[in-house]
């Protein structure tokens, strides 16, 4: 099988070269590319998980399809605290004001002066870098627990293990949207407000913003404090909105596209030829769409800038080491079909999930940063991912 594996990665480091190579040569820009995301996200990846449960009926097949349920729900369970104790806030720099008051009481100035002087900038620094703080390590957070299972994991075990495997893999994919649209989502939008507020403060002054606030207060919802009865009213109304906006994130296509394979495979419902070799034709696209899009991605990041930041290396050791390693003790202990084992153990070991990057940019955390782990740690998967199955090949 490792010959196998390294087969694979090798033809899919060509064909994320070619995503380099064309992104360079400005054949394909963001753009293009988020258009490609897309199109592999919404149609080409449900279609390869409907095609995968198009196969005849086995209690083998439903045991392993409960078993990876079970298994993905459990990982994501143990690397969620583990994410917490691996990731810590970075100690905070000495922020503008702290500066400022140092330089000047070495010249000589008074420290109340001086005090009263910057202790707006002082404590405007002092927020400012403990949100950023905080925002990057919930990026880092949300990197470690959640793979690229879709991007890396389908055409990995498309070509090691078939459609079996690929079955397999949809309730880990299916796992994965579930948590990353719940767990995931709330560290995502912790101080979202705040980041776009300060994105939107080159716009509108503070003095504009509090008069047009408190305006707008007045006008729209002058008894808001005083009548609790309101205020009780828009709480639950905001929950509804939440919970509407949730449902429809986690009716995902690949979600859709799951339910409906596993209704059409327990009543071995089949599609007919020509349909289903119309969706084979589709789902081959898969492997060439995710590399290139891969590739694209790696082309706009600063590589030497990436390479100096030790964070990126904690980020990489606990997505591409500690996570898969910590899956590989658990598939130790349990015992289970090698097919399943496999499975589970290349989703885990993937790299950082692109919808890391796609949360960042819509919830104003540090979307560049995202995209340079998302970078990083896809190159690096393409040698964890082979070491990883080779140890396996010979333990599980």
């Amino acid at each position: 099988m490792f010959s196998v594996i390294m087969t694979q990665i090798i033809k899919m480091l060509l064909i994320l070269f070619v995503g380099i190579l064309v992104s360079r040569l400005h054949l394909i820009d963001d753009h293009a590319n988020k258009a490609l995301a897309n199109l592999l996200l919404l149609v080409v990846n449900p279609i390869v998980a409907i095609t995968a449960l198009q196969t005849d009926y086995s209690p083998d097949l439903v045991r392993g399809l409960l078993i990876s349920y079970a298994l993905a729900i459990l990982t994501h369970l143990v690397m969620i605290p583990v994410s917490t104790l691996l990731i810590r806030k970075p100690a905070e720099k000495p922020d503008a004001g702290q500066v400022l008051t140092s330089n000047n009481t070495q010249k000589g100035a008074s420290p109340e002066n001086t005090r009263e002087g910057v202790s707006s900038i002082r404590n405007e620094s002092a927020v400012l870098s403990c949100e950023k703080a905080e925002d990057n390590c919930a990026v880092e957070r949300f990197a470690v627990i959640y793979s690229n299972c879709g991007f890396i994991g389908i055409p990995l075990v498309q070509s090691i293990l078939g459609s079996e495997g690929v079955l397999y893999l949809t309730a880990y994919m299916t796992v994965f949207n579930i948590f990353s649209w719940t767990h995931g989502l709330g560290l995502m939008t912790k101080n979202a407000a705040a980041n776009e507020k300060r994105a939107n403060s080159h716009i509108h002054s503070p003095a504009n913003d509090a008069k047009n606030s408190s305006a707008s207060s007045s006008q729209e919802n002058p008894d808001h404090a005083s009548n609790p009865q309101r205020t009780s009213a828009h709480a639950a109304g905001s929950f509804s909105a939440s919970a509407r906006t949730l449902l429809h994130h986690l009716c995902t296509p690949m979600i859709l596209a799951s339910t409906l394979g596993l209704v059409l495979f327990f009543l071995q419902i089949k599609f007919p030829p020509i349909l289903s070799d119309t969706l084979a034709y589709i789902g081959n696209m898969n492997t060439p769409l995710a590399m290139i899009i891969a590739g694209v991605s790696v082309s706009q990041v600063n590589i030497p800038a990436m390479l100096r930041d030790p964070r990126i290396y904690l980020v990489s050791f606990g997505k591409l080491l500690l996570m898969p390693a910590i899956v590989f003790v658990i598939l130790l202990l349990v015992h289970v079909d090698s097919t399943v084992a496999y499975t589970i153990l290349v989703a885990a070991a993937c790299p950082c999930a692109a919808t890391g990057t796609a949360f960042a940019l819509k919830y104003h955390k540090n979307y560049a940063y995202s995209s340079e782990l998302y970078a990083f740690s896809t190159l690096c998967s393409l040698i964890t991912i082979p070491a990883f199955l080779y140890v396996a090949e010979r333990l599980l």
